[in-house]
């Protein structure tokens, strides 16, 4: 019976211990190194707050897309594709919003974002950081440049369709009486 309750503390002791150290956050070094080991071509980078992210480029589809993948030392881990500049609200085709709420829709955890006062369109992921492995963090990165791949047609703004106007109502027709 002893032997039985020490093999039990021997081995809750060591799960103990093994699951500390998966559920450790990530810094900003292990994120960077993380991701180099994915074998992606990374270098760092800093967004206007000052905080730092590691550029990452993702070979896809015959493109090379960049991914940028934030938030050592923080809860969450972040990983946001620059779209571009939306072209001015009143410029942007119901169709194209309408395909974008889909995309949004049809996305596992990934997702489209505007900035209300830059007018940058990304694509974002957010994962927990806690026991983040670097299975999770490659299929969360591939998530987000397959969606930008699938939906090229609807974020690239240069090939959106024109946008219709409607027409100015017609001015109420007056008389001045007689005839």
């Amino acid at each position: 019976m002893k032997r039985l309750i020490s093999a039990w503390v021997v081995l809750m002791l060591c799960s103990t211990s093994v699951s500390a150290e998966s559920s450790a956050r990530l810094d900003a070094a292990a994120l960077k190194q993380m991701v180099t080991n994915l074998g992606l071509t990374v270098s760092d980078g800093a967004y206007a707050s000052g905080a730092s992210y590691v550029l990452a480029v993702f070979p896809w589809g015959g493109y090379n897309y960049e991914v940028k993948v934030s938030g050592g030392g923080q809860e969450k881990i972040w990983i946001v594709a620059d779209l571009g500049t939306v072209p001015s609200e009143r410029k942007v085709p119901k169709i194209v919003l309408e395909k974008l709420l889909d995309a949004n829709f049809d996305a596992v955890r990934s997702y489209f974002s505007l900035d209300k006062e830059t007018g940058e369109m990304r694509i974002k992921v957010a994962l927990p950081n806690e026991g983040l492995s670097p299975v999770a963090l490659r299929s969360a990165i591939q998530e987000v440049v397959e969606q930008m791949h699938n939906t090229r047609s609807v974020w690239r703004f240069d090939e959106w369709p024109a946008v219709e106007t409607a027409a100015a109502p017609a001015s109420a027709k007056t008389t001045t009486g007689g005839s």
